[in-house]
């Protein structure tokens, strides 16, 4: 069995490698950035250097909360508030608004942060077999399939893909947002527009 053209994003072995390393306490989309104040003393806020950024995730009524700042961390498990917020409505792997510590002074937290909860969260993959592009959004499902070239569930659009080929996405039955990620993500990175 050969493959061709494995395009790993957004995570791959990576992404393996960087779970290992995260403290994750765990549990598209339009930008609102909103600062606000809690009560007097249950929220400690100061920049946090590039350098000194963590990772930790939490799950809170429903939302994906990502947080960089130690101090902040301690300061939400007690009172479930960020000072200054970047959120994702809808850009959670199960379509969770997703709330994304920020920085008063800029936006490099913020940015840091999005980038490491995309790479561990929105896995995308391309594997190429008997003509046909598969595309796949979890380095489980990618494993497997390299195992035995089957997925489960699927979405196939005969003669979609580039050069005219059929494109198979993987359906989550869990997730239905997941086969829609999928198919934007493709037609974006191959300058395809196909019905969504």
């Amino acid at each position: 069995m050969k493959f061709k053209n494995s395009f790993l994003a957004l995570g791959g072995v990576v992404t393996l490698v960087l779970i290992a390393g995260c403290n994750r306490t765990t549990s598209h989309a339009s930008n609102v950035f909103s600062s606000s104040v809690g009560k007097a003393g249950e929220v400690s806020y100061a920049a946090v250097a590039p350098s000194k950024i963590g990772y930790w995730e939490h799950s809170h009524e429903g939302r994906i909360f990502v947080i960089g700042n130690a101090d902040t961390n301690e300061s939400f498990k007690k009172a479930h508030h960020l000072p200054y917020t970047f959120t994702k409505i809808g850009a959670g792997p199960k379509g969770e608004t997703v709330v994304v510590e920020a920085d008063k002074s800029g936006n490099v937290l913020q940015d840091k942060l999005w980038d490491k909860f995309r790479m561990l969260n929105l896995y995308y993959a391309e594997e190429e077999h008997n003509d046909r592009i598969y595309v796949l959004g979890s380095a489980t499902s990618h494993l497997a399939f390299r195992s035995s070239p089957h997925l489960p569930y699927a979405l196939t659009m005969i003669g979609a893909g580039k050069d005219g080929k059929t494109v198979v996405f993987e359906v989550d039955k869990d997730n239905s947002a997941q086969a829609q990620r999928l198919k934007s993500e493709y037609a974006s990175r191959h300058n395809i527009a196909f019905a969504m």
